[in-house]
This record gives structure tokens, C-alpha cells and sequence, in this order.
């Protein structure tokens, strides 16, 4: 997945959104990584979707979910330490 590709499905879910943040990010990632590898030898910065057992991007709508449970009553007990946004990924 290029950046490009990101941006613009992010511009799909929210038209309004900055994606001037995502490319800084992805700029300051890639510079940061440069000249690294995965174990599986695939270049660092690569498709995040491929490295997501589930095979796609989280949706902020999921994000934004988890936000109102904790706010619960019933979410008293956890804490961030609790939970892991890994796209189901065990490490």
C-alpha cells in the first residue's frame, strides 16, 4: 500500500480530514526506517494491511466504539494497560 492509497481511502471514510498529518507521519516513518527490515525480509515500512492478521485497516468508527464502552459503567474495571488495538495480533 503506497501512502497515496491510505490517504485516499481515509478521504473515502472522511472527506474533511488532514491528510497533511498521515503523509508527515508516513515521511518521518519511512526516514526513521530507512535501510530496516522485517524478520519475513519485506522492507520495514510496507502495507499495513498485509502486516494485520485481519488483513485490512482498523476503522475509526472501531476506535470510536472502544472509547464510549470504556466510559461505561461496565468498563470500570479495565484499564489501557487491559487492551491491545493490534488488529488481532498476538505480539
Amino acid at each position: 500500500m503506497k501512502v497515496q492509497d491510505l490517504t485516499d481511502e481515509l478521504l473515502e471514510y472522511m472527506p474533511d480530514a488532514d491528510v497533511d498529518i498521515i503523509l508527515n507521519a508516513y515521511i518521518y516513518s519511512a526516514k526513521a526506517h530507512r535501510g530496516q527490515s522485517r524478520r519475513s525480509g519485506e522492507a520495514y515500512i510496507a502495507d499495513a494491511r498485509a502486516a494485520n492478521p485481519q488483513n485490512r485497516l482498523i476503522q475509526p468508527s472501531e476506535i470510536g466504539a472502544l472509547a464510549c464502552f470504556l466510559c461505561r459503567d461496565e468498563a470500570a474495571g479495565l484499564t489501557m494497560q487491559d487492551l491491545t488495538v493490534s488488529g488481532g495480533s498476538l505480539w
